[in-house]
């Protein structure tokens, strides 16, 4: 038998055998399928299915890849037809939530083990590595050529974190209960409207100092999904609430890294202020001695026009880090006054 056909025949086994496997998974789910289920369906010996597959997770990554391959195709149909960033990103998500909606019974069982990196099947686990770098490849992809505008100092880390977010989303997806999955869909356009906004707004002069504290964070998850650096860290044991920005990249970072750092950390700073005060402090760091106060109604049409929530201005409540404080982390602007001279002094810079 000549060479060629050997191989044929073999692709042909192959394949009917992952064919069986996903179909016994999508009947009875994945932890209930068994190899000898999976050789009998496929109608050949279970010896020969241990030789194509050693173990049932090597379905589940061929079935990653093969949806990879089909997703790269589509990208570069959309990336064709328009320049618009998120025209682009919208219709790869969307993509991505079809390519799976046959596959949710079992799609959901994987996802329970997705935060373990020790889980090869996990998104973040050395055996997914070359199928995460080629999904994040698509993202870098979908930002190429588009009318994407954001901070120069943001684009390099951009696709890795989008990943992150399109993680998410799909986590989302797969325990939505509502019809059709439409609370997904509600939270996928409300939320790229609000990061298209804020990757808009870090292009002003006065986000420099802000995307830096942002990039300490990205840094930080980019190093969680590094798994030779960050071995042995149990983020199931770590929950953050952010209220000030300005300290989220060092604070994470150090939470990240620090097994000592477990439970819940309000991220704010050690010395809360009202809305006056701080009023306060920045009249005296731009040097001037007076401003009209902004009435109420005013807030409330700009917060409309941007597409925000006016009480985000209005009102609040006062956080304070006290976990932070008892563990003696250093706040590098304990008060808004040296934070708000840095921010100036920097953009003056520019």
């Amino acid at each position: 038998m000549k060479k060629g056909t050997v191989t044929e025949k073999s692709n042909v086994t192959r394949s009917k055998i992952l064919k069986s496997a996903l179909e016994l998974f999508r009947e009875n789910g994945f932890e209930k399928t068994t190899m000898r289920a999976i050789a009998k369906k496929g109608g050949v010996a279970l010896g020969s299915a241990y030789y194509y597959f050693k173990t049932k997770d090597e379905f589940v990554l061929v079935y990653y890849a093969q949806t990879q391959v089909e997703a790269s195709e589509y990208n570069e149909k959309i990336i064709s037809e328009s320049t618009d960033f998120k025209k682009r990103f919208d219709a790869l998500l969307t993509f991505k939530f079809d390519q799976m909606k046959d596959d949710r019974s079992f799609v959901s069982v994987l996802a329970k083990g997705a935060a373990d990196r020790e889980n090869p099947l996990s998104p973040f686990s050395p055996k997914t590595q070359d199928i995460r770098q080629d999904a994040i490849q698509l993202i870098e992809n979908v930002i190429n050529g588009s009318n994407l505008k954001v901070a120069k100092s943001l684009r390099p880390h951009l696709p890795h974190v989008l990943w992150l977010f399109e993680m998410a989303l799909i986590l989302f997806w797969i325990n939505d209960k509502s019809s059709g999955q439409s609370q997904t869909y509600k939270l996928k356009e409300t939320s790229l409207n609000i990061m298209l906004k804020l990757m808009q707004m870090s292009t002003f002069p006065l986000m420099t100092k802000l995307n830096q504290s942002i990039i300490q964070l990205i840094q930080s998850l980019e190093a969680w999904t590094d798994y030779k650096n960050m071995r042995g860290v149990n983020m199931n044991k770590k929950i953050i609430l952010a209220g000030g920005a300005g300290y989220l990249g060092n604070v994470l970072t150090q939470v990240l890294i620090d097994k000592e750092y477990e439970g819940v950390f309000n991220i704010t700073s050690p010395n809360p202020v009202t809305n006056a005060e701080f009023m306060k402090e920045l009249r005296f760091a731009l040097k001037r001695p007076w401003s009209p106060p902004t009435p109420s109604w005013m807030v409330k049409i700009g917060t409309k026009l941007i597409g925000t929530e006016a009480e985000l201005v209005l009102s609040g409540c006062r956080r304070v880090p006290t976990r932070l404080i008892e563990k003696d982390f250093k706040f590098e602007f304990p008060k808004p006054g040296s934070a708000l001279e840095d921010i100036i002094n920097e953009s003056k810079q520019l």
